[in-house]
């Protein structure tokens, strides 16, 4: 079944429309492992986790990206920064910040840590609080290659600050998303497949016109270990509506968001040490400036 899903990849429609080239810009990391992006109220970021522990938000060309948060108590700079993050030891001193969504009504900062779990930052940065526990010193790679079924879907409230288990026995769940209006109809309280991928889904992402965004890698392991990765939009009723492929920028790197904003596409990689920006000019648009 592989050869025919890398033949599907490379038959997918270039986006329909006059189109002169591919805009695509590395924005500088301070280190590798950019999970996803959030942006605040004020349309500043992207703000994202890096391997080391740290947070970190974007601020410009001449800038860059400068820390935000931390998510350990007894991480050091010393210690921590610049480091990989394939040391589970270090992890569980220095931090790993994956998801990451704000609340914009408060402009807190809500993750979620591979060590400490559920967390939230206050609006000025600083050291993350601890909402719901996480699971230390879980090898992520194994417990995928492993089809461990520990995974949960959580919903908190910031206001009772209540915990409640929506889902379990879940298969290296990554991604969470909800509708526009914050519920999906007579299939709310239900769980079902929404669509089915060309390869493996990771973060999801919704857009300002109620779609959807899904990074999607697909795993090719003879002659050798390779990875094609796609980006596909998809409406709310599970409808493809778009596949754009980030092989030309990627090579054989997995991407792990696909986030619109602003009409750009911003794409994080676990591997990279950049954060990707992407988009496809028509003829008569201007170079875009970050």
């Amino acid at each position: 079944m592989v050869p025919i899903y890398v033949l599907l990849f490379f038959c997918f429609p270039f986006n329909a429309g006059a189109r002169c080239f591919r805009f695509f810009k590395k924005l500088q990391l301070p280190a590798v492992g950019s999970e996803s992006y959030a942006f605040d109220s004020d349309n500043v970021g992207p703000y994202t986790g890096l391997s080391d522990g740290r947070i970190v938000k974007y601020q410009g060309l001449e800038t860059g990206f400068v820390e935000f948060a931390t998510t350990s108590a007894n991480r050091s700079k010393e210690l921590c920064d610049g480091t990989y993050g394939n040391d589970l030891n270090l992890t569980a001193t220095c931090g790993r910040a994956l998801g990451m969504e704000f609340y914009h009504k408060t402009g807190e900062l809500y993750l979620v840590g591979a060590v400490y779990g559920l967390m939230v930052v206050g609006r000025g940065g600083g050291l993350a609080t601890q909402l719901a526990g996480g699971r230390d010193g879980d090898n992520l790679t194994e417990i995928l290659l492993s089809e461990e079924r520990t995974g949960r879907l959580l919903k908190y409230d910031p206001k009772t600050t209540k915990l409640t288990m929506l889902l379990k026995g879940l298969a290296f769940a990554v991604g969470v998303a909800v509708s526009k209006d914050g519920s999906f109809g007579p299939k709310a309280n239900t769980s079902e497949i929404f669509v089915e991928l060309p390869g493996n889904p990771d973060n999801i992402k919704r857009t300002k016109t109620r779609d959807f965004w899904v990074a999607v890698n697909i795993q090719r392991l003879q002659p050798k270990p390779s990875c094609f990765a796609l980006g596909q939009k998809i409406s709310a009723d599970g409808r493809i509506l778009e596949t754009v492929n980030f092989y030309a920028e990627y090579n054989a790197t997995s991407v792990a968001e696909v986030q619109e904003h602003h009409g750009l596409m911003y794409l994080s990689s676990n591997t990279a040490n950049f954060a990707g920006v992407y988009k496809v000019l028509e003829c008569s648009e201007k170079p875009v400036q970050l």
